[in-house]
């Protein structure tokens, strides 16, 4: 019976070490990760070249498209594939729309900007991450720009360019235009 008793204090005693022993192991764990975790902090929050400052010294919405449309209109018109007059229209038109309040933080990106880089992906198919060089947006950024800007773009023009067929009549007219086979070449 002593002898319980004696292996049950025993037991009791390296239950309690072993816990204290967990403990230690958490909390090193614990010390372990936050060390990460502060190692792996941004030191920016953006990179210096994608700022506001060198974004309107060197951006092609500054330099750039200045250049094209007072000295090379083709250019322009191949750039974006609107002439500068369209561009103007559409500016005018979406700029409420598209227009973003400045922040303590950064500056609002200049809505004629976000057209000019919209309609330049939409022109050349460029992804993000190489537009970002272009227009010194970053990607994440220009994928909100190109989406908000294409709905305002829908939202601006839907009652005078957008009409949806109401009778069976106009329906089966364009259903008509998709059997017709096309004139591509297709591999």
């Amino acid at each position: 019976m002593a002898e319980d008793i004696q292996n049950l204090v025993i037991l009791q005693q390296l239950i309690i070490v072993k816990q204290q022993i967990d403990n230690d192991v958490a909390a090193v764990n614990i010390i372990k990760r936050r060390r990460r975790r502060a190692a792996r902090r941004r030191r920016c929050w953006v990179r210096p070249w994608l700022g506001d400052v060198r974004r309107f010294q060197f951006g092609h919405f500054n330099r750039l498209m200045p250049e094209l449309r007072h000295e090379d209109l083709a250019s322009f018109n191949n750039f974006l594939r609107i002439p500068p007059d369209m561009f103007d229209e559409l500016l005018a038109r979406l700029a409420p729309r598209i227009t973003k309040n400045d922040t303590n933080y950064r500056k609002a990106i200049d809505p004629g900007m976000k057209l000019a880089a919209t309609l330049r992906h939409l022109a050349s198919g460029d992804t993000y991450a190489s537009m970002k060089f272009d227009f010194r947006i970053p990607p994440n950024t220009l994928s909100l720009v190109v989406k908000d800007v294409c709905q305002a773009i829908v939202d601006g023009y839907k009652n005078e360019m957008i009409k949806c067929p109401t009778t069976p009549v106009e329906w089966t007219a364009i259903a008509e235009q998709f059997e017709r086979p096309s004139r591509m070449w297709c591999p």
